[in-house]
């Protein structure tokens, strides 16, 4: 393999690489969670379930050769940092579902990741499965965390109502005075 930015046939297929990945994921995942929104550019595949700023990502890394699959949040620093500590409390059993190479971190710009690397060798059949199923293990043990988070968070511009409803969690009530 030779590292450094693809040329040619690798330019190319790397964007039908990711699309598939979306495609395959799609089938694999339970029906309740098919309807991820999609959105791929060239080297990169993120798939989020409504809010903006938290979404799960495909990630080839060409200088460094490796494919990461994640699970990024990007949304606003309290909202990020909120979310990072839940995932720390429950990175024991994350690691025991998804395997020791599984890393929490924060990143710059206030950003965190939930994120494992694979190898990339080449943009085979069989990456192309091992990609789908790590995608799978990753959604099915974070997005039920994340529902779990997000009903207890009090209401705020990022946690909006129609972000809920597509974590399949209740708006919070509003306390009542007495």
């Amino acid at each position: 393999m030779t590292m450094g930015r693809p040329t040619g046939a690798r330019d190319q297929a790397t964007p039908r690489f990711v699309r598939a990945v979306a495609d395959g994921l799609r089938q694999r995942l339970p029906q309740e969670l098919r309807s991820f929104t999609f959105t791929g550019r060239s080297r990169l595949g993120q798939f989020a379930y409504g809010i903006k700023g938290l979404h799960y990502e495909v990630w080839l890394h060409d200088t460094t050769g490796h494919l990461e699959i994640g699970f990024h949040m990007e949304a606003d620093p309290a909202t990020n940092a909120a979310l990072y500590d839940f995932l720390e409390d429950a990175l024991p059993w994350l690691k025991a579902q998804l395997g020791p190479s599984i890393e929490l971190e924060r990143w710059d710009r206030g950003w965190c990741r939930l994120y494992r690397t694979l190898p990339l060798t080449d943009l085979s059949p069989e990456l192309q499965d091992e990609t789908c199923d790590c995608l799978v293990a990753l959604i099915l043990a974070v997005q039920p965390l994340c529902a779990e988070w997000a009903a207890d968070q009090p209401p705020s511009p990022t946690l909006e109502s129609q972000s809920r409803t597509a974590l399949g969690v209740a708006a919070p009530r509003a306390r009542q005075t007495s």
